[in-house]
């Protein structure tokens, strides 16, 4: 896997799905990701990306929740993963996720189960030429102008994949009033 890779894993059977929807409809966020960070602990002349508290109103807030242990057991027991860490993501209240990377992970195996609308693109990217001095950083967003997209994907609705998030990437035409909801497995 270079990027981005589909896997022949077995479908969340309905009763899953059900559990995941009710728990992001009913339960108070765990974690939401877009936080300001600490302007201390970054040396921003140095760094590619620029604060999250200063992306655009446009920019989806990626909200975290934790999984039941009726989801975690089904994953132990169908899914041939080593992973770290389970949980549900959902992407809502606006079009875009910006260019950055993930923190504590290296890959994620993910499951689809809302896109946020049939034109969702996951885009990977390289730094321009000019720009590879700096450092790109977790916790930034990286200003498009910066980059170039070497791979785009529309991701099919309830499939598991794989993607690198220690490479750039991001998601981009979430339609507005429309959630982006995966399980997320976390691996090192």
């Amino acid at each position: 896997m270079k990027y981005f890779t589909y896997h022949d894993y077995p479908v969340l059977p309905e009763f899953i799905k059900q559990e995941i929807l009710e728990i992001v409809d009913s339960n108070p966020v765990v974690c939401e990701v877009l936080l300001p960070q600490i302007k201390e602990n970054i040396d921003w002349s140095k760094n590619l990306g620029l604060p999250l508290s200063e992306v655009d109103k446009h920019t989806s807030n990626f909200l975290v929740y934790d999984v039941s242990e009726n989801i975690s057991n089904w994953i132990s027991k169908n899914i041939p993963e080593k992973y770290k860490q389970i949980n549900i993501n959902s992407i809502v209240n606006g079009t875009h996720l910006v260019p950055h990377i993930d923190e504590k992970r290296t890959r994620a195996v993910n499951y689809v189960i809302e896109t946020g609308g049939s034109n969702v693109i996951t885009s990977f990217y390289k730094v321009k030429k000019k720009y590879q001095h700096l450092e790109a950083t977790t916790r930034t967003y990286i200003p498009r102008h910066k980059l170039t997209t070497i791979e785009k994907i529309t991701i099919k609705k309830e499939s598991w994949h794989s993607l690198a998030v220690q490479n750039i990437h991001d998601v981009r035409n979430i339609k507005i009033g429309k959630r982006r909801i995966i399980l997320t497995l976390s691996i090192d």
